[in-house]
């Protein structure tokens, strides 16, 4: 390993520990008399009391335990902390001496992303985020993890992030390199351009080792691939200009409802569309909150060069309009479709990704409680977490608290008045009051 490496190997060390013991207020919250979300609709108004991290109580309290933190909820709404299942650690343009993870983290909690699963990162970075996020005092959402991912067609590359194989030998290595590094998830991206050993190789070396397997499925032959396999999630949507999904496709995936659920990453096309035309713009501060001056220039500089040149930005106008259909015909399988952005991509930033995420799926036809359990029960159900996504007795703590009933009108992120994550508050009357950025290190 190299200085270079070693020192930020070194630094991530010291920075996570740092937070694993970071001090924080876990004195009993009670919020009153919101709507809450059943994970169907809306529960006619209620007190929910949070307590030792849980919910611990809903219905009428009358008497809060002592020293009990309020929060008046009276017409707003009170939901599960909300699942972004397709995300990224990554603020393009920020420097290097900066961090992603400690602004990035906060920016996803901010606006109500108390849990999700991690995409490309090395696997130091995945198994310390994934630690991080298991502490409810720490700025940083519970992770579950893929590390490196694994592409078809690429036996050449191998960087921290993403690598290719040469033989099914060395396939089987990086999956176990995975598994005992502790991580939940094997990324797979080109599955259709793996020799058949070495497919065969990567599928049986993650059954033996327990790990569950998520799959780009950007155009009809990868998802047909990824449909002869035990994948568990596909991630993405078909990037062709066709207008539909091949029916024979269609079909395949209603086969295989019970046992597959999709991840599109459909709003960031939109977004893009929005930076166009005028409709949104990358200079609203909110974009940039946790930056320093300096460092929020640089990131908008960065943001504003990648909307005007990057070619993942210029593709997306041929296929956008095909979207709106292709995510109707998803949902009409039946295979569980949940959310996921794809943030930390070019000029897509963490603030209120998600929530531009949802307010995409309402405009192209999906019902608001469709949109809200894709966002919540459904993605910890594929997680396999239980505890997360339902605001239930002895449920986690996690919630977002919005301001009017969410379910008329837009989805709308400034409408977001307290996050608190394992009921221990980062976001209260809109504003962040969990602990601030660690500052840059000198070097």
């Amino acid at each position: 390993m190299s200085s270079a490496n070693t020192f930020g190997a070194l630094l991530l060390s010291l920075t996570t520990a740092a937070l694993l013991h970071a001090e924080c207020d876990r004195t009993p919250l009670l919020i009153r008399n919101v709507a809450l979300w059943t994970g169907d609709n809306l529960a006619s108004p209620r007190d929910v009391l949070f307590h030792d991290g849980r919910v611990s109580r809903i219905g009428r309290i009358n008497q809060p335990p002592p020293a009990a933190r309020v929060i008046d909820g009276s017409g707003d709404t009170l939901l599960p902390g909300l699942l972004d299942l397709h995300l990224h650690f990554v603020i393009p343009g920020l420097p290097k001496t900066t961090p992603d993870y400690e602004i990035s983290g906060r920016q996803l909690l901010r606006y109500g992303v108390t849990a999700g699963r991690l995409h490309l990162a090395s696997l130091d970075q995945a198994v310390s985020f994934r630690r991080m996020g298991l502490d409810d005092c720490s700025a940083m959402p519970r992770l579950q993890a893929g590390g490196p991912a694994i592409g078809g067609g690429a036996p050449n590359v191998d960087n921290p992030v993403f690598g290719g194989v040469k033989t099914p030998e060395e396939a089987r290595a990086k999956v176990e390199r995975l598994a005992t590094a502790g991580l939940q998830w094997l990324p797979i991206h080109n599955i259709d351009k793996f020799s058949e050993p070495e497919r065969a190789s990567l599928f049986h070396s993650a059954a033996q080792h327990r790990l569950r397997i998520f799959t780009a499925a950007l155009n009809p032959n990868e998802l047909r691939q990824a449909l002869r396999w035990p994948v568990h999630t596909v991630d993405y949507i078909d990037r062709t200009e066709s207008p539909t999904y091949p029916p024979e496709l269609l079909r395949l995936l209603r086969n295989r409802r019970r046992s597959l659920a999709a991840v599109p990453t459909i709003g960031i096309f939109a977004w893009y569309a929005a930076l166009k035309s005028g409709t949104a713009s990358l200079t609203e501060p909110y974009l940039y909150e946790f930056l320093t001056p300096a460092n929020a220039a640089l990131v908008q500089s960065r943001a504003l060069q990648d909307l005007a040149g990057d070619p993942y930005v210029a593709a997306s106008a041929k296929f956008l309009p095909t979207l709106p259909r292709k995510l109707l015909e998803l949902i009409a399988t039946g295979v569980p479709v949940a959310l996921g952005t794809d943030v930390g991509s070019p000029a897509l930033l963490h603030p209120g990704a998600l929530w531009r995420e949802m307010e995409t799926w309402r405009a192209y036809g999906v019902p608001p409680q469709t949109v809200l359990r894709a966002a919540t029960s459904l993605p910890a159900a594929i997680l396999g977490e239980p505890d997360l996504g339902r605001l239930h007795v002895g449920a986690r703590a996690d919630f977002v608290l919005y301001h009017g009933s969410i379910l008329n009108g837009a989805f709308q992120a400034d409408r977001v008045r307290a996050v608190g994550k394992g009921g221990v508050l980062f976001v209260n009357d809109g504003n962040w009051v969990g602990p601030p950025v660690p500052p840059a290190p000198q070097r």
